[in-house]
């Protein structure tokens, strides 16, 4: 039984609890409203944190099981989502977070092709914003479909090195992959692989030879794409860092995703580095830039000169050698698919013939042309990720950044602190898409009415909130 006074009683409070949480997230968005630096946050708030609680707020008036146990499950994850979107805020209005501004920018760039290929033609595309943070947690990316905005990550050494930033490609990738669901759907197809399926390790350590290396890009599958796409916009610039970021890989090339199969007994969704190189490297050739695909390849051959298979689980921690042609005939599959296929998302293009996307020969002739000004230490004005791929040609990428050419790049893009109307624009822009959606919270709160509903979406969300 339950029992109506000591219900209610437990009601009132989660209700209070709840009520509180609320009050505090309106706080939050309006002083991040009133910071050009943190407005950008203030849509994915909304969306992702109040309306959902308003929406819990206005169902949950009766004391009942099911109407506690949803407050109960708000507080929880709204709770979890609002820390999380708390930090990403509180780091922007740093000073010395102000690089965010210029990976706003660089965001920003990689977005731009799609973002007018939908407006311009109709494509189906659902991210009018792309948000950096290098708050702590974070997740690597964050998509918000109601505030139509992603959130991804840089790491905090942007703030002293430009190679870092090339990683914000990269996230911006991942968010493209995971926001159109028809556009997964097609590639699965083409591709003739379930995508983002868990996948289990075989208890045969033949099973492998059976059912072909193809199985294995599945839970691989939005690393990958990110891998080719951020090629595609970065093109050597991207390739380089692949490299100098994967170290000293394990000879035996055991990936991040076999060894965290042999605790979980799932492949984890991070692929092998040699394949993600072997990959990157197909990708840059099929962009014309044969001499660099070759350069980088001949690089990281050279620092794993005994490389000649790659070794995959099995369980009872058993190790299965299996030749590179293993991985290598589907890889190859992979990015020709990856470079050509013709999309909805594309407005029935690929990702190498979206206008203003690939790096072809007027985005070469234009990072050419930067790298003596950025060695001088002089500003110059780009696209922001050709501006970032020349520092990368320019040297800035090795070890420590070259100080004139760090400040350069931050000069060119958003002009460093100074009064500059980019980088005004770069901040203020989730400030005006702001009230362009604020029909958004009247449209969750309509959907919210189903208590069942409500609540498998509240508990569903935690997956996708920041960590």
């Amino acid at each position: 039984m339950w029992g109506a006074d000591r219900g209610a009683a437990s009601f009132e409070r989660l209700r209070e609890h709840t009520r509180a949480l609320a009050s505090e997230v309106r706080v939050l968005v309006d002083q991040a409203a009133r910071d050009p630096r943190t407005a950008p946050l203030v849509p994915v708030l909304r969306a992702e944190v109040l309306s959902p609680l308003e929406a819990v707020l206005a169902d949950a008036t009766a004391p009942s099981p099911q109407a506690m146990a949803v407050l109960a499950d708000a507080s929880r994850v709204l709770g979890r989502r609002f820390a999380g979107l708390e930090r990403a805020v509180r780091e922007r209005a740093l000073e010395p977070a102000a690089y965010l501004g210029e990976t706003d920018a660089l965001a920003d760039a990689v977005l731009a092709p799609l973002r007018l290929l939908a407006a311009q033609e109709g494509a189906p595309w659902e991210i009018d914003q792309v948000v950096t943070t290098s708050a702590s947690g974070a997740a690597p990316v964050w998509v918000s479909r109601a505030a139509r905005a992603a959130v991804v990550r840089v790491s905090p050494a942007a703030a002293r090195s430009i190679e870092p930033w090339v990683e914000v490609a990269e996230n911006v990738g991942r968010a493209v992959y995971r926001a159109d669901d028809t556009f997964r759907a097609s590639l699965a197809r083409a591709l003739g692989v379930p995508l983002d399926e868990t996948l289990y390790v075989p208890s045969d350590p033949y099973a492998y030879e059976r059912v072909g290396g193809a199985v294995l890009f599945g839970p691989w599958g939005e690393r990958l794409f990110a891998d080719v796409f951020a090629t595609v916009t970065l093109g050597p610039a991207y390739v380089a860092r692949l490299r100098r970021a994967a170290g000293g890989w394990n000879a035996d090339q055991r990936a991040d995703a076999a060894a965290a199969a042999r605790a979980s007994g799932r492949f984890d969704a991070t692929p092998p580095a040699h394949l993600r190189m072997w990959m990157a490297c197909r990708t840059l050739d099929a962009l014309g830039c044969h001499g660099e695909a070759r350069a980088e390849w001949e690089a990281w051959a050279a620092a794993r000169p005994d490389l000649d298979a790659f070794h995959l689980p099995a369980a009872g921690g058993v190790w299965v050698r299996a030749p590179l042609a293993y991985l290598y005939e589907p890889g190859a599959v992979w990015v020709d698919h990856l470079t050509s296929l013709e999309a909805a998302i594309f407005a029935q293009r690929s990702l190498v013939t979206t206008p203003g996307l690939a790096y072809l020969g007027a985005a070469r002739a234009e990072v050419e042309r930067a790298i003596p000004h950025l060695l001088a230490g002089r500003a110059v004005h780009a696209d922001p990720r050709w501006i970032v791929a020349a520092a990368m040609a320019a040297g800035a990428g090795e070890g420590e950044a070259s100080r004139a050419v760090f400040d350069a790049v931050r000069r060119s893009i958003a002009g460093a602190g100074e009064a500059d109307t980019h980088a005004s624009a770069t901040w203020a822009r989730g400030a005006a898409a702001l009230e362009a959606r604020r029909s958004l919270g009247a449209s969750v709160r309509a959907a919210s009415r189903d208590r069942a509903r409500l609540r498998a979406a509240v508990v569903l969300g935690e997956a996708l909130g920041p960590r």
